[in-house]
């Protein structure tokens, strides 16, 4: 009898190794998915230790938080949208240690946790509401699958939050033992805020669009350095008509022109700030 949650785990590997082959990288995710819904703490503990080790190295989660070395903050703050479990954060600290930080996050749970890890760093201020395009309120459905909520997968789409959780991404899925909480989030435009950024993140699953739509006048005010995650058409679009361009970044080299790598994020600029990044080298 199989009473413990690891060999569980074990169980289901073995079962779909035997009928699917070994494709390494695929069996490595779905493992890590299962153990982790199992032992939630061990996602804890993976993350704590990442934030050490990505501190020891100066290494960003995402290779173009390196690009904010150039940047010139000149009493500017840095502003994180959709700040989720602090990758974000820890990575433009590596690079901008005092510069003042406001990470907006809407899952309250994800905020408490930020705000406690955070407490005595009094240039980070942490937000708990979402950034779009008016003062409103909308629905986040996060899903929890056994003993692990998925924080980042959740989504004001039910239908996303609850289908991405499957047994193609995590072995011996059991459909029974998934949930979705939802809850209610406040959001408020980047304008009622009254900030001056020099970098501002932009990861909210799909809302993009309206965090700069709400944020317009603050883009062209202090025409902050744009990381943003998967922009529309649309949203490159309204971008251009405000006169912010595809910034290129690569092996710590600066270039006008859309990024050419596999990564989903595009940087953006304005004239200004481009020729300000250009310089900096």
């Amino acid at each position: 009898m199989w009473r413990y949650p690891v060999l569980n785990v074990l169980r289901a590997l073995l079962s779909d190794v035997s009928t699917e082959g070994c494709n390494t990288e695929m069996i490595s995710h779905r493992l890590i998915r299962a153990i982790q819904s199992e032992l939630p703490g061990a996602k804890t503990g993976k993350e704590a230790v990442t934030r050490s080790l990505r501190r020891i190295m100066r290494k960003p989660h995402e290779p173009e938080f390196a690009i904010i070395s150039r940047l010139k903050p000149e009493g500017q703050s840095f502003v994180d949208v959709g700040a989720n479990a602090g990758q974000s954060i820890e990575s433009i600290r590596l690079f901008a240690p005092d510069a003042a930080l406001h990470a907006f996050e809407a899952n309250a749970g994800l905020a408490r946790r930020l705000e406690a890890r955070y407490e005595r760093d009094r240039d980070v201020t942490i937000h708990p509401y979402g950034l779009g395009r008016e003062v409103g309120r909308f629905t986040l459905h996060v899903p929890r699958y056994r003993r692990m909520v998925y924080d980042g997968l959740a989504s004001i789409d039910f239908q996303e939050a609850s289908n991405w959780l499957n047994p193609e991404r995590v072995f011996g899925f059991r459909p029974d033992q998934l949930t979705i909480e939802s809850m209610g989030c406040d959001v408020r435009p980047l304008d009622n805020i009254g900030l001056d950024p020099c970098f501002v993140k932009i990861d909210v699953q799909g809302l993009e669009h309206d965090v700069v739509l709400g944020g317009i006048e603050t883009m062209r005010r202090s025409e902050p350095l744009l990381l943003i995650e998967a922009p529309s058409d649309e949203l490159c679009k309204l971008l251009a008509d405000v006169g912010f361009s595809d910034l290129a970044y690569s092996g710590g080299m600066v270039a006008p022109g859309e990024n050419r790598s596999s990564s989903a994020n595009r940087l953006f600029a304005s004239a200004r700030r481009m020729r300000s990044l250009v310089s900096a080298g």
